[in-house]
């Protein structure tokens, strides 16, 4: 939903990385996300980013909407 937009049920939500990712032909960019949004919760978003160039693993990042960083 575009923050321009007249709001929704569904908050505003900005999932930033950590560092900009450097992509080159070929690399895959994986994004996972868990939600947690049990009444007791409210919302909670973690996500989980990464950066693979053929079978290695260069950059991965987890996140907490609610604690930042978790490694």
């Amino acid at each position: 939903t575009s923050p321009l937009d007249n709001q929704t049920h569904w908050e505003q939500l900005y999932f930033p990385v950590l560092t900009p990712l450097l992509v080159g032909s070929g690399d895959k960019v994986m994004i996972t996300f868990e939600s947690d949004t049990r009444y007791s919760v409210g919302v909670n978003v973690k996500w989980q980013v990464s950066l693979h160039r053929d079978s290695n693993r260069l950059v991965e990042q987890l996140l907490d909407m609610r604690k930042g960083d978790l490694r």
